[in-house]
């Protein structure tokens, strides 16, 4: 649009912990907290964005307002079991939560790049909770 950079403020935190319970088997415990902080100039062109993208300031509802900051926090965990040298299955569980400074709804008329191609339809923001998890088996040579 013809602006400068403008300056982002971003922090974040993660830490984790391991305990061996046997030779064969261990437990993991994790977690994080990121935090994206926009300033003034970058918010109002990110609003203005995403007003134009749907439509235009009438298409605001339910209350809407922009504020693009975010936060994002995850906690895990993460059991695994070693039957014999070089062969581990561990199965892992994660929670995601991410948490952002919208409110209200954009009413979008015509699909769009919003989001990556939305379809006309009206988006609600809310913080979305993400519950994840994976099994995998290790065999190294």
């Amino acid at each position: 649009n013809g602006s400068g950079i403008e300056k982002t403020k971003v922090w974040g935190f993660r830490g984790g912990y391991v305990h061996n319970w046997t030779p064969n088997w261990e437990t993991s415990v994790f977690g994080s907290y990121t935090k994206v902080d926009y300033n003034t100039n970058a918010s109002v062109a990110i609003c203005n964005a995403r007003t134009n993208a749907a439509g235009g300031a009438g298409n605001q509802i339910n209350g809407y307002t922009c504020n693009p900051d975010f936060a994002i926090w995850q906690v895990g965990t993460r059991t695994a079991w070693t039957p014999v040298q070089n062969l581990t299955f561990s199965g892992e569980f994660l929670y995601t939560m991410i948490d952002q400074s919208n409110t209200g709804s954009l009413n979008v008329v015509a699909a769009n790049t919003i989001g990556g191609f939305k379809p006309a339809g009206v988006y609600d923001y809310k913080d979305q909770g993400i519950y994840s998890g994976s099994l995998r088996v290790r065999r190294t040579w």
